[in-house]
């Protein structure tokens, strides 16, 4: 028992934090799979170029945008 007083267990709060960041990468990578199966149509139905779609697609899920560092 004396060994778990020297282990940082993390709080419920943060583990659910963590949670929410998996959640949302997951989806992330959804979006980019579901944007790299729309026909041109559809791209142009939305304002996005082929080779836009392309290069979001082809971006790794850890790569995300600017304003969403803070998850």
């Amino acid at each position: 028992m004396a060994m778990i007083d020297h282990f940082s267990l993390p709080r419920p709060r943060e583990i659910r934090a963590l949670g929410n960041g998996f959640s949302t990468l997951r989806k992330l990578l959804k979006s980019r799979r579901d944007l790299a199966n729309l026909d041109v149509r559809q791209l142009k139905d939305v304002g996005i170029t082929p080779e836009a779609a392309e290069d979001e697609a082809r971006r790794p899920v850890w790569d995300v945008p600017h304003g969403w560092k803070n998850l």
